[in-house]
């Protein structure tokens, strides 16, 4: 009798045991697939200046992953009348378009076929003040995705803004 007691004993603990284990491989688990939080940027760089106008000047579109790397970004963009278009200079990005930006449309979809990155320009923008007063080069519908498992990195959009003065020591208005 004693002997079947003691088995019941062992099973009990044994039963314990299981469930504490199976408990802490399922919090383990869950706190790995939680592995990163999002804190990828996509950003207008510089953010705020003030030009004359006439004044040439770039503007660059950045990526930043936040840490993880990043194999996919896209964000639509949109030029203020304030800013004429230049030129567009690819950037570092190793991206294949999906949608190119162009001196008329500076929004992209790109992916990095085979490879990642941790940052790095998109392209880079050579605008010209053309009006005075204020223009936004204005970055939405954004996301940049991890290069394991696709997840969302973004946490950040910063536009840019540009105060675009009138030059008085030229008489241009």
């Amino acid at each position: 009798f004693q002997f079947l007691q003691g088995l019941m004993e062992i099973k009990i603990n044994f039963s314990k045991f299981f469930a504490y284990f199976v408990m802490g491989i399922l919090f383990l688990s869950v706190s790995w697939n939680v592995a990163f939080a999002a804190n990828g940027a996509i950003l207008v760089v510089p953010a705020s200046v003030t030009k004359n106008y006439g004044q040439e000047f770039n503007v660059d579109v950045k990526i930043d992953g936040g840490g993880p790397a990043f194999n996919a970004a896209k964000a639509t963009g949109t030029l203020p009348s304030e800013l004429a278009v230049q030129s567009l200079t690819l950037g570092d990005c190793g991206f294949a378009f999906v949608g190119t930006p162009t001196q008329t449309d500076p929004s992209f979809i790109g992916v990095i076929l085979g490879g990642s990155s941790k940052a790095c320009t998109v392209y880079t923008l050579k605008v010209k003040a053309q009006k005075t007063g204020t223009g936004y080069v204005v970055l939405s519908d954004a996301s940049i995705k991890s290069s394991k498992g696709a997840k969302e990195l973004l946490s950040t959009v910063r536009s840019g803004s540009y105060t675009i003065a009138q030059d008085t020591s030229s008489g241009i208005n």
